[in-house]
């Protein structure tokens, strides 16, 4: 990133800074535990919907 940066304009190296930043940010651990939690919850319910 810092490589690239230096052959960008200030305004263009900031946006690219943003751009990267989104690619790697992941979620929160929270928002993993509730994710975790609805597919448990899915699973049980088909499960139980099956017999």
């Amino acid at each position: 990133m810092i490589d690239r940066g230096f052959d960008l304009t200030l305004g263009d190296a900031m946006d690219y800074e943003v751009e990267v930043n989104r690619m790697y940010r992941g979620p929160k651990p929270e928002e993993v535990g509730e994710r975790l939690a609805g597919i448990r919850a899915r699973g049980r319910a088909q499960a139980e919907g099956a017999r």
